[in-house]
């Protein structure tokens, strides 16, 4: 089944880039930051113009809806690829599987009320309509992440969950934590990058150049409403 994009996060190196080169961005960078697009679909693109211009050099992390990190670098009218490795904190030796796709469902047997109004205030909370409900992968803070998890460990009775996280931490960027939770109990591991993580580092708080939206054609635009 394929996943539409969550993050797209390019590098066009938009700044060192011809004035040709440029205008061609704008039009790619439009196109290729869609969410609408698959990871197949961004990557078939984004082969399509490198092959077009081979002056291009680019860099992308995206994630798909399955949750995963690919790295995409445009070179010479070539495009490699990498998914990132990420390992939890204090198990960097070995690859884990890691399960980005699972939910955490749970059904609290107290503190229902007090726990649904501190979960009100996470803007990923869609809030549920039954006692069961999915706990958000997104959080908008780590230190409120860990104080919702450790209440919500302590009002269930039943559930063993391994589900990914992600929280804003200090810096204007985010991360993302292995969560295990069962009644009384609750273990967070902060998720390490292994592939390039400078790269994924620079990429994930976007400090590169941004691509001006482009220019319009003429004739585009006209007959909207003033």
């Amino acid at each position: 089944m394929p996943y539409h994009l969550r993050r797209t996060c390019i590098d066009w190196h938009y700044g060192e880039a011809t004035p040709a080169l440029q205008a061609v961005l704008r039009r790619a960078n439009q196109g290729l930051s869609s969410r609408d697009l698959t990871a197949q679909a961004f990557a078939e693109g984004l082969r399509k113009l490198a092959a077009e211009r081979p002056d291009l050099i680019a860099e992308a992390l995206v994630e798909d809806r399955s949750r995963v990190y690919r790295i995409y670098r445009a070179r010479g009218g070539a495009v490699a690829a990498a998914e990132v490795d990420e390992r939890p904190e204090g198990a960097l030796g070995q690859a884990v599987a890691l399960p980005y796709r699972a939910m955490a469902t749970v059904t609290l047997a107290r503190e229902g009320d007090e726990i649904r109004a501190i979960l009100e205030g996470e803007s990923h909370f869609d809030g549920g309509e039954d006692e069961a409900f999915d706990l958000p992968v997104d959080y908008d803070d780590e230190d409120a992440m860990r104080f919702i998890l450790e209440r919500v460990s302590r009002a269930i009775d039943e559930g063993d969950h391994r589900f990914v996280a992600e929280a804003a931490i200090a810096g204007g960027t985010t991360a993302r934590f292995l969560v295990a939770l069962r009644p009384g109990e609750v273990s967070v591991h902060k998720l390490v990058t292994m592939t390039e993580p400078a790269l994924v580092a620079r990429l994930l708080r976007r400090n590169f150049v941004e691509v001006p939206p482009p220019v319009p054609e003429d004739g585009e635009g006209e007959g909207e409403e003033a």
